[in-house]
């Protein structure tokens, strides 16, 4: 029998896609990559938003990692994340717990959605990525789905409480397996990711300054 956030997500989210559709011009496209069975979705992070949208375009029901600090600081947001089913992170210690049940949902055969950048970001690549999408793929045995989000950020951004009108892209890549390591792994998405969004009209201007990667210990 399906979880209380599994029932939710299964009626929320289908209706939220078809006024998606009018609403943000919403577009899909590489749907047809994501596997039938558990993985983990590497997802880029510009806007509250996007796990919404991200929920939209990989259709089946998705837990997402999130950071426990959120919690508090917007009651939307305290309402949100437990309500799907949220695993939340601390920041300020090594997330085993959360890890561990990330693992135990994928070994269920769930899915995962996760944000490498470990935050929300300025601009894609104008900070590093974490290495615990890719640990946790690894460590469970699952492809590592590159997700490329474009147009959250101008529909919703960093500073703003209110979400407007604007088009929304959704690119899924193809997804990643056969890498040694959660270096290697992280790196394949990086270099899927820009591909996926060089691909779009509404991304902005890359950074480009390096990537300071950081370990899982520190987060995902």
């Amino acid at each position: 029998m399906s979880e209380p956030w599994e029932r939710r997500f299964k009626v929320s989210v289908p209706m939220g896609r078809v006024l998606a559709g009018p609403l943000f011009h919403l577009d899909i496209i590489g749907d047809e990559n994501l596997p039938d069975g558990p993985y983990v979705a590497g997802i880029n992070h510009a806007s509250h938003v996007d796990a919404a949208f991200a929920s939209m375009a990989l259709r089946k029901p998705i837990r997402f990692m999130a950071a426990a600090d959120l919690i508090g600081i917007n009651k939307g947001l305290d309402f949100v994340l437990p309500f799907y089913g949220a695993i939340l992170l601390p920041r300020s210690s090594v997330p085993l717990g959360a890890m561990r049940t990330g693992l135990a949902h994928l070994a269920g055969g769930g899915r995962l959605g996760v944000f490498p950048e470990g935050r929300r970001s300025e601009g894609w690549r104008a900070s590093g990525f974490k290495r615990g999408a890719a640990w946790l793929a690894i460590r469970a045995g699952v492809p590592l789905v590159p997700v490329a989000l474009s147009g959250t950020d101008r529909v919703m951004g960093l500073d703003e409480r209110s979400v407007r009108r604007g088009k929304v892209e959704v690119r899924i890549g193809t997804p990643l397996t056969g890498q040694p390591d959660s270096y290697a792994l992280t790196d394949a998405w990086g270099t899927a990711m820009d591909e996926l969004l060089a691909q779009s009209q509404l991304v902005p201007a890359r950074d480009d300054r390096p990537d300071v990667r950081t370990g899982a210990e520190e987060g995902i």
